[in-house]
């Protein structure tokens, strides 16, 4: 065979393999964001069908029509679903936010060195399918945001009534927070990362039940 014809051949099968790798990805981020979107009109349509009376009695928390495109229970579902799949997540893909997924999230920032915002959004969802482009930062760079701190707060006031650590419940993930974390990890044969996770919540709860 020809050089040139067989370095053709090459090329051509380099670009068909791209396509179709692209194409793959494409179709997986069309099929999560679509499921998102049909649940969020499925909800809407039963909206439609209540009666005038009907509506009131629905506060702003419980209908999709009032909710945030954050909160809305498709956009949760779908990255609940591949939370789980990524082994950051182990509940239940039911809609709904909990301190579970935004440790979950947090987990899935801290990996990916990304601001911590334990915060459900379409551009957290792209991102976990399609992968960050955000430059890797140091730890100690990272911004915190408030619903984050929340989770830290309730997993500093766990840590100090397992007494894993005397630490106050300042939203901050300092020093003595990821020691004790990471001591708490030890204790329990989980692999000492000194971050939030889905399983070190779990683990506390558990713990901090049995001792109540």
């Amino acid at each position: 065979m020809n050089l040139a014809v067989f370095k053709l051949s090459i090329y051509f099968c380099f670009c068909m393999s791209l396509g179709v790798f692209i194409n793959t990805l494409i179709l997986q981020d069309s099929r999560t964001v679509t499921l998102w979107s049909n649940d969020v009109k499925k909800n809407q349509n039963s909206d439609n069908r209540l009666t005038g009376g009907d509506l009131t009695k629905f506060t702003n928390r419980n209908n999709p029509r009032f909710l945030k495109p954050e909160e809305s229970p498709g956009l949760i579902r779908a990255v609940q679903r591949e939370l789980r799949e990524t082994n950051y997540y182990g509940g239940q893909l039911d809609g709904s936010i909990s301190m579970y997924i935004r440790a979950a999230i947090m987990d899935y920032e801290a990996v990916n060195h990304l601001p911590l915002t334990g915060e459900v959004s379409e551009k957290l969802l792209r991102t976990i399918l399609l992968g960050s482009p955000l430059e890797t930062r140091p730890a100690y760079q990272i911004h915190v945001s408030s619903k984050a701190q929340s989770v830290v707060r309730y997993v500093q006031k766990l840590l100090k009534q397992t007494k894993f650590g005397d630490l106050l419940n300042s939203g901050r993930l300092d020093a003595l927070t990821i020691n004790a974390i990471k001591k708490f990890e030890i204790q329990q044969k989980l692999p000492p990362k000194g971050r939030i996770t889905y399983n070190l919540l779990l683990r506390l709860e558990n713990l901090a039940r049995s001792e109540g």
